[in-house]
């Protein structure tokens, strides 16, 4: 019997600092996702992703859906995909300015006779950001590959979706569109620690981004203050190598700048 895959305690360990927006159990859940389809988060295979307002989403690259379908040792590779306009005549290029109306890929597997196709629609998938307005093409072959990736293979793929298939934008701004009563009474409840704010300056702290990316100054004070709580547990975990300790502290350092400064703000408007 195959020995089950697991992540190392130091790998867990870095993965929680990384990951720390989310709640104990979200985190647990990312873990066990990954494991259980062998994929790894440290090269983007598979990611965990939780916006303001939202349930947290655990999301392949295309390349990790591949990678699935690959270990099952049943995976063949894939047709070209095929593209075509609302005239419905499929193209093996897509060389129009606007984009296509739908894309179609088929999986094949070695038991099957006939590739698995699976036709993703551009209306039912765009999600307007950059990279759909720049190479939609692209963006909805991946969506149709990986929908073909789950037919072909339910039994380790159900319920994975690709990054390109789920949206990863779809925070509700609460800072500005919902209740500001209750952003200034996170922010009352905030107390700066004066050292933080010797050690970094504003103009770094604002520069400083979670592990997805985003600008810890986008966020709400409700989530800077809870991403801080979880930050502070990891930082006083026994035996902790200095360089991570360092890069805890400095992304606490961050959040406290960046909270004193929502802080400064809020008094000179109430002024």
């Amino acid at each position: 019997m195959d020995e089950k895959f697991t992540f190392s305690e130091k790998q867990v360990s870095r993965l929680r600092m990384e990951y720390a927006q989310l709640d104990d159990n979200e985190f647990e859940t990312f873990v066990e996702q990954a494991e259980r389809l062998e994929l790894d988060p440290f090269c983007r295979q598979i990611y965990a992703v939780k916006k303001e307002g939202s349930r947290m989403e655990v999301l392949c690259t295309i390349d990790g859906l591949r990678i699935v379908a690959e270990r099952s040792g049943k995976y063949a590779g894939q047709t070209p995909a095929m593209w075509c306009g609302n005239d419905g005549v499929w193209k093996d290029v897509w060389l129009e300015k606007t984009p296509p109306a739908a894309c179609k890929v088929g999986v094949i597997r070695i038991d099957f006779s006939q590739p698995l196709f699976a036709v993703a629609r551009y209306d039912s998938y765009n999600q307007g950001t950059a990279y759909w307005t720049s190479m939609p093409d692209i963006m909805i072959a991946k969506c149709a590959e990986a929908l073909a990736l789950r037919r072909a293979f339910p039994a380790r793929l159900s319920g994975c979706y690709s990054d390109a298939e789920i949206s990863t934008d779809r925070q509700v701004r609460t800072e500005t569109l919902q209740k500001p009563v209750e952003e200034k009474a996170f922010l009352a409840e905030f107390v700066a620690d004066p050292e933080a704010l010797k050690r970094i300056d504003l103009a770094e702290a604002l520069k400083e981004r979670d592990s997805e990316g985003e600008l810890y100054t986008d966020k709400s004070a409700e989530t800077l203050l809870k991403i801080r709580r979880r930050l502070n547990r990891l930082l006083k975990e026994e035996q902790m190598p200095e360089e991570k300790a360092a890069v805890l502290q400095r992304k606490i350092d961050a959040i406290d700048a960046i909270l004193y400064d929502k802080q400064m703000a809020g008094a000179e408007t109430a002024k």
